[in-house]
């Protein structure tokens, strides 16, 4: 087994606001592909209903059961199995504190 090199580093703690998809209706961000021009570079391969998100980055699809973060004034989008691996829900009291400052 190799030793590894360098410092060590822990992610910081960002709260983030986040939404799972799973059809149209459940976003205000999300587009119906209707709206995506079909001769795009972007491929659809299977038959899942899915939809568009704008993000700062560019267009990205969306499946059902993918996560919408907001995070830096911007969209992300994430797999489930990304978001869960990145992301716990943190308690209704601490979101309500983290968005005005006040407790409830």
């Amino acid at each position: 087994m190799t030793t590894p090199i360098g410092d060590q580093y822990k992610r910081k703690v960002v709260i983030v606001w986040a939404k799972q998809w799973f059809q149209h209706g459940d976003h205000p961000e999300v587009t119906t592909l209707e709206h995506w021009n079909k001769n795009s570079y972007l491929q659809i391969h299977d038959e899942q209903p899915c939809g568009v998100l704008y993000g700062l980055d560019g267009p990205y699809v969306i499946r059902p059961s993918d996560w919408i973060v907001y995070e830096n004034g911007g969209y992300w989008p994430y797999k489930n199995k990304d978001f869960v691996e990145k992301y716990e829900k943190i308690p209704k009291i601490l979101s309500d504190e983290s968005t005005t400052g006040e407790q409830k």
